[in-house]
């Protein structure tokens, strides 16, 4: 994952064209955030292919963030890790908290329904939610109510027609080089162009 982001484009869609090309691929752990798992977004599920529903594609791989083990490399002061249990109908995804004796909780099922497609389910609520500095990262989808503009339109695009940004501002459009900008919580984020997936803070 660290070098994934301090790649350029090029070399960094390798990796997501050959989740989508080899379904095979099931899971894709990163420990580079050092964040802990108690967050429910740090499990992403497989999407399906466009012409079957929802897109951006991933594919039929599971994206797991990873925490850490040891306390003083921690951004969020939790020490956990990953088990992964597998059983006839696919596989399990813990969380090991060494900060508890290593007490072990489930956190996500993921049912095959055939070679190419399975259902993931999380096992339990965002933990991490309750508290004021904590908020989940709205991200687009092809066709949603909030796309509001692209290279495909020759009207220039005033996103808020005249009023000011708010926290209750949101709205994503493309730029004519495909990079993908949206505004939420009063700031403006990059996204990645082809899973739209949140990249980072541009302005807030």
């Amino acid at each position: 994952c660290c070098w994934l982001n301090h790649s350029n484009e090029k070399q960094c869609r390798t990796f997501i064209e050959l989740v989508r090309e080899y379904r095979a691929i099931k899971g894709w752990f990163s420990g580079h955030f050092h964040l802990g798992q108690d967050y429910q977004d740090s499990i992403t599920f497989p999407t399906i292919p466009r012409e079957e529903g929802p897109y951006p594609n991933r594919g039929s791989c599971v994206f797991a963030q990873t925490s850490v083990m040891r306390g003083g490399t921690s951004r969020d002061g939790r020490q956990q890790s990953r088990l992964l249990r597998g059983n006839k109908d696919g596989f399990e995804i813990c969380t090991v908290d060494h900060q508890n004796g290593g007490r072990i909780r489930l956190d996500a099922t993921i049912t095959y329904k055939d070679t190419g497609h399975e259902v993931g389910i999380y096992m339990h609520d965002d933990e991490a939610y309750d508290h004021d500095k904590y908020f989940k990262v709205y991200q687009p989808t092809e066709g949603d109510q909030s796309y509001f503009c692209g290279p495909e339109s020759e009207e220039e695009c005033s996103i808020t027609d005249d009023e000011p940004v708010s926290m209750d501002t949101r709205v994503w459009w493309r730029l004519s080089s495909g990079r993908v900008l949206g505004v939420m919580n009063g700031m403006l984020l990059e996204y990645d162009s082809s899973t739209l997936a949140p990249l980072g803070l541009v302005l807030s």
